[in-house]
């Protein structure tokens, strides 16, 4: 009997100094991105993911995802709304209408409360986004789908389908952690809707998103920032066979709150799998701890922007404070570009619909990271 070829997946994780964002070619030869990492919001050069899929000469994209609301992982996505008027936008469960405005209005009321023109912007592009998700579903000639996802929300293709080759699922948000979310959010504000107290930064990984990727026996977890006590909520609703995996892109940038006891363990059920990391420079992000806690489960481990690893978690080859002479020496020995304003690097990982990785390639400031 002839083999009959379902194409290809195409995984391509965009890392910076901070922040991440996901490429997604899909066997249909549609695409879809899951989160973003702009540097300048006002130069879409600065837009890694933006200039990746031009280069490309992508002209359209099924779905653009925001797992969660954190700047590392939406700044730039007003730029995709605006350039590709992608068909769905998908975004936590937590982020319900009432709560959704309650997020916008922390956000902003925050910023003004700190003084901090970073965290302006950043509130007013959480603000844009939605604000182009409502506008382009009304002018738009086919309507815009926004689909809030948690735990087992069945995403792609749009109209659920079990014997479809590609299937993209929600492994997370928890209805557990939502509601913790939604009680501690509702709680920053007073009975006249005055911001009281602010959410810590980490709360809203309470309600990251993470998606699992299915393609034939090809299986791909993108974990977004998902915290302890989300991975143990999935680890409750959801067979622990059902989360081995090829590939698995690491959880919150390798801190050490991004797993929780015997999950890796699950991922590598059946397999070791392909990991790949995206750095955060600022938080130290990865720690060594995560690092050696996930390197017995994996076959490797990749970072998609070396530049960002923290020389006193990580030292040299990888350090960036070294003088510039030797750091350039050292990205030639490593292959890598002279480090720009905004390091960005890209991991790219392809595969067949029975589990093969058939290409991979390193682009900018990415590579492996070796054992120490």
């Amino acid at each position: 009997m002839a083999t009959i070829d379902h194409g290809k997946l195409e995984v391509h994780v965009i890392g910076a100094d901070e922040g991440e964002s996901i490429v997604l070619g899909l066997p249909n030869d549609e695409w879809g991105v899951v989160d973003c990492c702009a540097g300048d919001l006002s130069d879409e050069n600065t837009n890694p993911t933006l200039r990746y899929l031009r280069n490309r000469g992508i002209g359209r994209l099924a779905f653009v995802c925001m797992t969660h609301p954190h700047v590392d992982h939406y700044r730039g996505i007003s730029q995709l709304l605006t350039a590709f008027n992608p068909e769905c936008f998908w975004f936590p469960s937590a982020m319900t209408g009432s709560e959704l405005e309650l997020i916008l209005r922390h956000e902003l009321f925050d910023a003004k409360k700190s003084g901090s023109l970073g965290k302006t912007e950043n509130a007013r592009e959480l603000l844009k986004i939605f604000g182009l998700v409502k506008d382009q579903k009304i002018r738009s000639g086919k309507p815009k789908i926004p689909k809030r996802a948690g735990t087992g929300t069945s995403l792609y293709p749009t109209r659920a389908d079990e014997n479809a080759i590609l299937r993209i699922s929600a492994l997370a948000p928890s209805t557990r952690q939502a509601i913790r979310y939604e009680s501690k959010l509702k709680n920053c504000f007073d009975a006249d809707h005055r911001l009281k107290s602010s959410l810590e930064l980490s709360d809203h990984n309470w309600i990251s998103m993470a998606l699992l990727v299915t393609f034939g026996e090809t299986r791909v977890v993108l974990a977004g920032d998902v915290e302890e006590n989300g991975w143990n909520d999935v680890l409750e609703e959801i067979e622990g066979a059902s989360l081995s995996c090829h590939a698995v892109k690491i959880s919150h940038h390798g801190s050490k709150t991004g797993y929780c006891d015997n999950l890796w363990s699950k991922f590598a059920r059946e397999r070791l799998p392909i990991s790949i990391l995206t750095p955060f420079k600022r938080h130290r992000l990865p720690r060594q701890e995560a690092i050696q806690h996930i390197r017995p489960f994996v076959d490797r481990i990749s970072c998609a922007c070396l530049s960002a690893l923290d020389e006193r978690e990580f030292p040299i080859p990888f350090s960036t404070s070294a003088p510039v002479a030797s750091r350039a020496i050292l990205h030639q020995k490593l292959g890598l570009q002279a480090k720009p304003k905004y390091a960005t690097g890209r991991c790219t990982f392809v595969f067949d619909d029975k589990g093969n990785c058939t290409h991979e390639e390193f682009d900018g400031d990415a590579g492996d990271i070796p054992s120490l």
